[in-house]
């Protein structure tokens, strides 16, 4: 009996690693074909898991608009007088 359980502890690494191997594959191929459930846990992982820098991203984004909507009122004033 623990001839069976010793085997399957050094089995399970690579019991382990195979899943997934084989999770990744499925999930890429469902991204590719574009599926709702790529697309949900997709959406749920990026929910869970922290993004670094999301506030600085989100300066950035908001200070190209800024310089966007300055740009394109100064052309607004520039073309009306």
């Amino acid at each position: 009996m623990t001839l069976i359980i010793e085997v399957l502890l050094a089995i399970s690494p690579y019991v382990g690693l195979l899943t997934m191997i084989w999770l990744c594959r499925t999930l890429y191929s469902w991204a590719r074909k574009r599926k709702a459930a790529a697309i949900g846990l997709g959406m749920m992982m990026h929910a869970l898991m922290p993004v670094p820098n999301v506030e600085k991203s989100i300066t950035q984004v908001i200070e190209k608009k800024q310089i966007q909507e300055k740009k394109s009122a100064q052309s607004k004033e520039g073309t009306g007088t």
